[in-house]
Order: structure tokens, then C-alpha cells, then sequence
């Protein structure tokens, strides 16, 4: 019975099944057989080239016309690309167990109404290795000419739940020639969608449609469930792309002028990838996972095809002789020459036309290289450089007090440099060559003052004051000494303020005496001085101002000039007679040593969160908690070493050190002069030099000198690094503008168009820059210390309880008031019961404050969340727990933990010798000038120079932890080198000019001559007649006269 059955299903098998396959065979046509191309009666066009494959007629690998993929990717690039493709031959299998519905209106074999798909192309894809590195796969076709086309495909992405991965299909000859649509599963089912991109688009969902989208429009789409298997097309012509899902037309991007637009002949690929991106397929996925292809037709034309073979072609083909591209019936592929699977290259530019630029280039080269040598060779600075070098190391000689008397010497300070109101003597009887040395010189003190001439040398000297003074001016206090001495050795008036570049309520004019005397006494001369000086913000005149100063033999001008308003009385004095203090004289304190602790607290503030963006750069896990880790050790610093020095909230001592800059005259004083320039200025001082240093980065960034930092996260798995050069001028106007009048807290546009965002902290300094300014006036007015310090009290609950930087701001002018006005630190060293709790609490205070942080890296308790969710929600109302906005506070907004740090370790660093022995570090004194460099440029340097290093070093096969030891002794060598060149400019930028602006906005301008003066104003046309002198001409002489006395 059994064998019968057998017998009968046979004979079935031969009856029914054989003419059925028979038939089908019958009525396929081969697409070699239609030599006059393939029409698109919807489209009409015409393509004379096709490859056609139907998996499911396919029972071997590789497919006609396609060869398989086989790579991995030594770097990847997108700003979102943290893992890198690969492709294996392995991963492509053909498999049965999938049918396509006859709903789908797409026909499969030479069936147009339903059809069972007994076979397709699975594509698989692995999951990530340790290494980042998905393995997919994929195909690519053998022919390299295709230039324009229709290019259709039946495929289905990855299954629900399976991780993000992508289905594609990619005409692609590089990245700035490609067209491609991605099925894209993602993550969540919900967000599953199909993009259409062209070039190097960013994956907007504006640019592609939803599944859900699909699903719900299936008889638009054809197709019930973008689940199942899909028709995705793209038609490719000289002027514009469409994209089809299905029988709808999702996108067209036409060409437009000068804009880039796909015209390369390529390969066309279809593959499943992932490379983790979250703005597009997600993923990868955790598990291996699937895609499938149904089927492929490209219908294209050749880019070998020669105008002859076009015009042959034509002569040859009707449209009506053409093979239709609806043709289901169609297999195969046309026939190709051997050149059709060679990559495309360019034709060779003619270098002929060249010739005239490269010489017209090599002779302007070598006339600014001739130019530039001959202004070297002879202004020779490396003489002067060595001359400025002898002089340093004469200030601090014996020299400095040969000659004087025990007194003399005594008196004299030990940098023997001409200092702002102290008396100068120099001996006659020096040898010649200490004469003219600077270190020669020494400093006595002879004064006869009146009370206001007291108190303004004192406003004067205060400026240098070792403890409280100005420390962006103390740190060019060299420089202003040495100003105070011309080339040829002759001092400057010591009322000459440096600052401004005038005399102080009295016009510029070179400290002179009466010229007999001085030419011809050859012992040192006494000059006392008698001015009346009138503030600059007011009119009302002050007492006369006396001054005596002595001046050497050797350094006097050989001209006199007496002031208006002055008395010059000279005198001559013994080489060896002491010069006494009177008793009305006042001794001024002697000039005293930078503060270097305070510098180097800025300058190690400015080098740690230069170290936390290098580690948000190139090391996420050791700052982030979700980053993937290249090294355990990364965690482990991430819990240990993070909390305490790449912590963000270093920012905190740097602007509240700035309060002291801003305020510490007027807190001394009261003169509001220095509050004036510092208002006039603030704005240019910080602008300038930021607008100079974003322009050079546009230039570089437009050279190509940021290209690999694209490629970086693929090597690095971190997504933080982004910037892109402005759209147009206009935007860069609107970015930086912005940061002049954007009200913290937020971050400025231009954090997104330059190298870190570490411009989100110039709105903050500047904005609290006039709530310093305006503050500490009505701080000083306030003179019964309890309520002052509850003035201080009020104002810092109110700023932290509404988020706002001013917190910061308010405790660093109240450490400054408390050092400046009421001397606290004086006052607790006689006091040890109360000096060392303190020196405690401040401990606690500071590392307490960084300490708080280390609390999320062990625990669940995330301190920043609570104390954020405190604070009141600025549309509701309601504290932020309470809102949608609850969560860990943005990097821009202030933390309580990051004040409390703040005030503990800057109040620590000015009460303890030890910390400021360890802050007075050289390394740190030396980057002090520079911090203002450093913080505009270093994440520059991080994503140009260290990303192309990081990149290369990873293509060789280098390991990480060397990789990183490279690229950040590379980069921070750059840094250093990088800072003699630009520090000068952004000084120069930043002072010089801001120096200027304050000059016209506070001195009245000179009045304008006529162009005539002195001749009157027809002087020529008077010459064709007889001259007359009339009135008219008189009062014109007597009003210019005038003008001038």
C-alpha cells in the first residue's frame, strides 16, 4: 500500500508540477536580449544597462552580477557612530520559510498577482565585539560604471525587539556622492522608520517616514505591514533624485546650481549594518539578527558609453523597441566590459594652466622670505633679547646698592627697580657701566605730602599690593617696571600711570627739571615737583600734590620743559650724604612679590577642566557612568580620581577669584575711575579676543583641520565631541553678539559652532561682572558689619535658591571685602583657638564639597538630583521635582555642592601657608599668564590635532592606553608651544584696544584745526586778486588762536 502511494504521488509530481515549472521557464525573458534599454512609461526614461536577480530562483552564492562583502573598519565616521562596520561572506545565506502576500501588489518570479517566496537572501549581523566592531554583511555589484538609473529592491528589515540595525540600499561612490534608503527596525518599534538621504545628511526624521506611518496607509504604500516585505526605489537622473516607498513618492531633492549633487559612477550595494547611531537605527543589536532580500532590479545607464555609442545608439534604438522596466519577466543582466568593474577615476587635470599661479606664488614667497630676513638681520632681536637678559640678572646684583650709604641701602627695595612713588637716587660716583644698568638703581623714599597726595600714592601703590591687588595687572608688573625706564635709561614720571597711559589729572609730559642745573651738577639732583591734580570724575580741584624725586647724573634729559601749573625747585645733593625722611614725609610700603598662590589657583582651575574635557573627549567612562569602557581602570577613576579632580565644578574658583579683579579698588578706595573703565571695558576685554581666536578656528575648521573628528567616536565611544563651521557671516555676527547679551542660565549658539563649549562660562563672567560692579558700591556704603554681612547673606540664599551663578559672585567679593576692608586674615593669625578650626572647616568645606559627588559612583543616591529638585521651575512655579524638567542638572546650571567647594577651598588657599606653597608651584606661575590662551584654544587643539593622531594611532593597531599617552603628551606639547605665539595677541586684543576705547570715552578730544590753519581758508583764490584783510578773516586768526592756548 505504502509503495502504491508512493507510485501515485510521483506520477502527480510529473503531471501537474513539471508543465506548471515548464511554463514559468517559458516566459522569461533574458535581459540580454534587450539591446535597445529598458523604458519607465511613468517616468519616461530610458536606461540601456539592467541587472535583475530573484533570490528565490537562486541556489547559489555569490549571486550573478554581485560579489560579497568583506571588510572591518579601522574608524568609522559620524558624530553619533560609536562602534565600527564590518562584513562577512558568512553572514549571507539563502533560506526558505518566507511567503509574500498577494496584497503586496508585488510581483515575484513571473507571477504579477500572488506568488510564495520559497527562498530569499538572509543578511545577518552579529552582535558587537569588546572592540566595538559589528560584523554585518552584504552585497555589492561587480560593475562600477553605472551612472544614473532606476534602482529597485524588495527587502524587509529586522524584526521587532531584535536592537537597531539597517536594511539598505546605497548608490555610494564616496561620501559626497551617495543616495541611499535604510530600513531601520531601532530600538523601539514605535520609533522603526525608513530614511531617504543623500550625501553625508544628517538622519532627520523629516527626511523619512515612520512605520506606524506605513501600516496605517497601506493601500498608499503597497504594502500591509512595513514589518514584511517592502519595494523601496530610487530614480537617479542628471537633475533630480526621487524616492519611492512602494507606489508613493516620499521625497525628491533636485538639483540646484553649484550644489553638490550625485553624478559619479558607482556600485550599488545592499547590506546590513549597524553602527550604533541613536539618531538613526540605534542599536546594535544585543543578539545576532536578520534582514532579508526578495529581490533586486536596476535598471542604469554605463558611464563607458562614448558619444559615438550614444549617437549609434539612438540611430539604432526606438523607445518603442525598448524592454519595459514593469517587465516582471525580465532576468539576468546585460553583457559588460571587463573596464566596467574598475573603480572610476577622474581625468587628470591639465597642470599646464598652473604654470602662471605657481610662479606668480614662488615669486611673491620669495620676496616676503627676502623682506622679512632683511628686517631681521637688522633690527637683530636676539641681541636685545640678550641685552633684556643681562638686565634681569643685574636687578638682582650687589649692584643695586654700591655706592649708597648703609641707609641708602637699606631704604632701597630688593628689586632695585624705579617704583611708582618712591624718590630715586643714582650715585655719580658709579662706575660708567653700573651707571647705565637698571640694577644699578636705587629706590629711597622722600616724600613731604600733603593728606590727599598721601592718599593717592597710596591708591597707586595699593595696586601692586602683593595680597589684594589687581592679579591680572600684578602679573604684568614686570613689565611695568621695566616701563618705567626709556631706552636710554631716563626714568618716567612716577605720577605716569601705566594703566591708562597718562598722567593723573595732569597731562603727559617726561620728567624734567630745569635744564641748566641738570646738565651741568654731576652729583644727584633732588627735583620737587608742586601739581594740582583734579580727579578724573570730578571737577572740584584737590591740594597740591609735592613730589620730590632724585634723579643720577647719568639719566638726564638733556631738555627742559616746565608744566602749566607746576614748580619744578632743584636741588643738588653729596653722592655720600644720606637722605633723611622728614617728618611730614610718608613712608610708602615697599613693592612687594606677586601673589603666586592666588595665580596658580586660577591657573590649576584652568589646567583641570582643560583635563576633563581631554577625558570627555577621548575617555567618556572615566567622566560618564553610561560610557562604554575600554579599560576596567576607567571605572575605578571614574569612583575615585573624578569626584575630587575632573569634576566640573572647578569652574568655581575661577570666577570667584574674578570678583576680586573686579572690585578690590573700589573696596580700598572708593574711587570710582577704576569702576568706570572697568565698565567702559569689560565687554571689549573679553569679545575682542574670543571673536580673533573663533575666526582663526573657522579658517582651520575650513581647511579641513577638524575632518577626523568625526571619525573620532568610533574610536574613542564618545558622542560628546561636535562642532560645525557658521552657515554664513550673519549667523557668526548673531552667535557672538549673543554671548554679549545672553542672560544665564543657558548655552549660547556658538557652543554648538566651536571647539567645547567652554563659552557658555563667558555669559556668566560678564553678566555678574555689573552685579559685582554695582554690588560692591552698596556694599561699602553699608559700614555697620552685621549688616553688611547679612546684605551678603540675603543676597547669596536668594541667588542660590534661584539658580543663579550670582551666588558665586556675592561670596567672592565677601572674601574680598573680608580681606581688604576688614583685614580677617591679620586678625586670625594672633588668634590660633579660632585660626586652626577654621583652617579645618574650610578643609571639610572644600574637599566635602567635591566629596558629595563620589556618592552617585557608589551608591543610588544622586545628590545633584535632590538638591536640583529643590529649587523653584521658572514657568510653574513649582519645585523642579515637580515638573517634567526634574532629572540631573544641565552642565550650565550651579550646584550647591560645586559653592560649598568653592568658597571652602578658596577661603583654605588664603589662609593656609601650605596650600599656598603648593599653589605657588612654577608650572603654575608660568601658565598663569597664559590661562586666557589655554581656555579659548585647547579644545581646539583636542579635536584637530589629537583626534588625527588618536584616529591614525588606532588604524596601526597602537593600544588605547598608549594611544591616549600619545595623543595627550602630543597635544598638551602643543598647547605649550602654541602659547608664546598666541598669548601676545589675545593680550594685545584684549588690553591694548579695550586701553584705547577707555582713552576716547574718557578723554575729550583735541579740538580739529581747520586744514588751512594758520592761512585763512582762500588763500588761493585770494592770490587771482588783490589780497584784503577782512574781518571776517581777523576773527577767523583771533578764534584759532584761541583754540589752540
Amino acid at each position: 500500500m505504502g509503495a502504491h502511494a508512493a507510485f501515485l504521488l510521483l506520477v502527480s509530481f510529473y503531471v501537474l508540477i513539471v508543465p506548471v515549472l515548464s511554463a514559468i521557464n517559458n516566459t522569461t525573458r533574458n535581459a540580454a536580449d534587450c539591446s535597445c534599454g529598458y523604458y519607465d512609461a511613468d517616468t519616461q526614461e530610458l536606461f540601456t544597462e539592467s541587472l535583475i536577480v530573484y533570490f528565490n530562483e537562486t541556489t547559489n552564492l555569490p549571486v550573478d552580477g554581485f560579489v560579497e562583502q568583506s571588510y572591518e573598519n579601522d574608524y568609522q565616521k559620524g558624530w553619533n557612530t560609536q562602534y565600527r562596520q564590518g562584513a562577512s561572506p558568512t553572514n549571507l545565506k539563502l533560506a526558505n520559510s518566507t511567503a509574500i502576500s498577494s496584497e503586496s501588489n508585488v510581483g515575484l518570479g513571473n507571477s504579477s498577482s500572488s506568488a510564495s517566496l520559497s527562498a530569499s537572501l538572509q543578511l545577518f549581523i552579529e552582535k558587537s565585539t569588546p572592540q566595538h566592531l559589528v560584523m554585518g554583511s552584504g552585497l555589492q555589484t561587480i560593475r562600477q560604471d553605472i551612472q544614473y538609473g532606476s534602482f529597485r529592491s524588495l527587502m524587509r528589515s529586522a524584526g521587532q525587539w531584535q536592537g537597531g540595525s539597517a536594511m539598505s540600499m546605497i548608490v555610494e561612490f564616496n561620501e559626497t556622492q551617495s543616495i541611499a534608503m535604510n530600513m531601520m527596525n531601532t530600538e523601539m518599534p514605535s520609533t522603526a522608520w525608513i530614511s531617504t538621504l543623500m550625501h553625508e545628511e544628517f538622519a532627520s526624521r523629516s527626511y523619512g517616514i515612520n512605520y506606524t506611518v506605513i501600516g496605517n496607509h497601506s493601500e498608499i504604500y503597497g504594502t500591509p505591514s512595513p514589518w514584511d516585505y517592502t519595494e523601496l526605489r530610487m530614480d537617479w537622473t542628471s537633475k533630480e533624485v526621487n524616492y519611492w516607498i512602494g507606489n508613493n513618492l516620499t521625497r525628491t531633492i533636485s538639483k540646484k546650481g553649484d550644489e553638490p549633487f550625485p553624478v559619479t559612477p558607482c556600485p550599488v550595494y545592499l547590506k546590513h549594518w549597524s553602527t550604533g547611531d541613536f539618531f538613526s537605527m540605534q542599536g546594535p543589536p544585543p543578539n545576532r539578527s536578520v534582514a532579508s532580500v526578495g529581490w533586486a532590479r536596476l535598471f542604469f545607464n554605463s558611464s563607458l558609453m562614448s558619444n559615438d555609442d550614444h549617437k549609434s545608439f539612438d540611430d539604432r534604438c526606438k523607445v518603442s523597441n525598448a524592454c519595459a522596466m514593469a517587465d516582471t519577466s525580465l532576468r539576468g543582466a546585460s553583457e559588460y566590459a571587463a573596464e566596467a568593474a574598475l573603480v572610476w577615476k577622474p581625468m587628470p587635470l591639465r597642470q599646464g594652466r598652473r604654470l602662471a599661479a605657481v610662479g606668480i606664488a614662488s615669486v611673491a614667497i620669495s620676496v616676503s622670505t627676502f623682506l622679512l630676513l632683511n628686517a631681521l638681520l637688522k633690527r637683530a632681536p636676539w641681541k636685545k633679547v640678550k641685552i633684556v637678559k643681562e638686565r634681569k640678572q643685574s636687578r638682582f646684583s650687589n649692584d643695586s646698592t654700591e655706592g649708597l650709604t648703609s641707609e641708602q641701602a637699606t631704604l632701597a627695595p630688593s628689586s632695585g627697580i624705579f617704583s611708582p612713588g618712591q624718590s630715586t637716587v643714582v650715585s655719580a660716583n658709579m662706575t660708567p657701566s653700573n651707571r647705565t644698568r637698571r640694577g644699578s638703581v636705587a629706590s629711597v623714599e622722600e616724600f613731604n605730602l600733603g593728606d590727599l597726595a598721601k592718599q593717592r600714592i597710596s591708591q597707586f601703590s595699593a595696586r601692586f599690593d602683593n595680597e589684594d591687588g589687581d592679579f591680572e595687572e600684578r602679573r604684568v608688573q614686570h613689565d611695568r617696571d621695566e616701563a618705567y625706564f626709556r631706552l636710554d635709561g631716563s626714568p618716567i614720571d612716577p605720577n605716569f600711570d601705566l594703566d591708562s597711559g597718562e598722567d593723573k589729572g595732569k597731562e603727559p609730559v617726561i620728567m624734567t627739571a630745569r635744564n641748566e642745573v641738570l646738565r651741568k651738577s654731576k652729583e644727584p639732583v633732588i627735583i620737587t615737583t608742586v601739581s594740582r591734580s583734579t580727579n578724573s570724575l570730578e571737577e572740584k580741584e584737590k591740594e597740591p600734590v609735592v613730589t620730590t624725586i632724585a634723579i643720577p647724573y647719568s639719566s638726564r634729559p638733556t631738555s627742559s620743559v616746565v608744566e602749566k601749573g607746576k614748580e619744578d625747585v632743584v636741588t643738588t645733593v653729596p653722592a655720600h650724604a644720606p637722605l633723611s625722611i622728614g617728618a611730614g614725609a610718608t613712608k610708602l610700603p615697599a613693592a612687594k612679590q606677586r601673589v603666586d598662590y592666588l595665580a596658580g589657583l586660577v591657573a590649576l582651575s584652568s589646567l583641570l577642566v582643560t583635563a576633563i574635557h581631554f577625558g570627555l573627549t577621548f575617555m567618556p567612562a572615566v567622566i560618564d557612568p553610561g560610557a562604554d569602557v575600554h579599560y576596567e581602570s576607567e571605572v575605578w577613576a571614574r569612583k575615585t580620581i573624578n569626584p575630587f579632580l575632573l569634576n566640573l565644578i572647578w569652574i568655581g574658583p575661577f570666577l570667584m577669584t574674578s570678583t576680586r579683579f573686579l572690585a578690590s579698588s573700589y573696596l580700598r578706595n572708593g574711587d570710582l575711575r577704576p569702576m568706570a573703565e572697568k565698565v567702559v571695558g569689560r565687554t571689549f576685554r573679553l569679545l575682542i579676543p574670543i571673536t580673533a581666536i573663533v575666526l582663526l578656528e573657522y579658517f582651520l575648521m575650513d581647511c579641513g583641520a577638524t575632518k577626523w573628528l568625526m571619525y573620532l567616536p568610533s574610536i574613542t565611544w564618545s558622542t560628546w565631541p561636535f562642532t560645525v563651521g557658521y552657515t554664513n557671516f550673519s549667523t557668526f555676527l548673531s552667535e557672538i553678539l549673543e554671548l554679549a547679551y545672553l542672560i544665564p542660565n543657558a548655552a549660547p549658539q556658538i557652543t554648538f559652532n566651536y571647539c567645547t563649549g567652554v563659552l557658555w562660562t563667558i555669559p556668566v563672567q560678564l553678566q555678574n561682572s555689573w552685579l559685582v560692579l554695582l554690588g560692591v558700591i552698596v556694599i561699602r556704603e553699608i559700614k555697620t558689619p552685621w549688616k553688611r554681612f547679612g546684605y551678603y547673606t540675603f543676597c547669596i540664599l536668594n541667588h542660590w535658591y534661584a539658580l543663579s551663578w550670582g551666588s558665586y559672585f556675592w561670596f567672592g567679593l565677601m572674601l574680598a571685602d573680608l580681606d581688604i576692608t576688614y583685614k580677617y586674615r591679620k586678625w586670625l593669625y594672633a588668634r590660633a583657638f579660632i585660626y586652626y578650626p577654621l583652617i579645618f572647616l574650610c578643609f571639610i568645606l572644600g574637599f566635602g564639597g567635591l566629596g558629595m559627588d563620589i556618592l552617585p559612583q557608589w551608591t543610588t543616591l544622586n545628590y545633584s538630583i535632590n538638591e536640583y529638585g529643590i529649587h523653584p521651575d521658572s514657568q510653574t512655579g513649582l519645585p523642579i521635582s515637580q515638573t517634567v524638567n526634574a532629572g540631573y542638572p544641565q552642565y550650565y546650571l550651579p550646584k550647591l555642592n560645586g559653592l560649598v567647594f568653592s568658597v571652602g577651598f578658596q577661603a583654605l588657599v588664603e589662609l593656609s601657608p601650605v596650600a599656598q606653597k603648593i599653589l605657588s608651584f612654577k608650572l603654575f606661575v608660568y601658565v598663569f599668564p597664559h590661562i586666557f590662551t589655554i581656555y579659548l584654544i585647547h579644545g581646539f587643539v583636542f579635536w584637530s590635532l589629537g583626534a588625527w593622531a588618536c584616529v591614525h594611532l588606532a588604524a596601526y593597531g597602537v593600544p588605547y592606553w598608549a594611544n591616549m599617552l600619545i595623543v595627550a603628551i602630543v597635544c598638551y606639547a602643543a598647547i605649550g608651544l602654541s602659547l608664546p605665539l598666541l598669548t601676545p595677541v589675545v593680550e594685545t586684543l584684549g588690553k591694548s584696544i579695550t586701553s584705547v576705547i577707555w582713552h576716547n570715552a574718557y578723554e575729550k578730544p583735541t579740538r580739529l584745526l581747520p586744514t588751512m590753519y594758520p592761512f585763512s581758508g582762500d588763500l588761493f583764490l585770494s592770490q587771482l586778486e588783490e589780497p584784503e584783510v577782512t574781518v571776517k578773516d581777523e576773527k577767523y586768526h583771533e578764534k584759532t588762536e584761541a583754540d589752540i592756548s
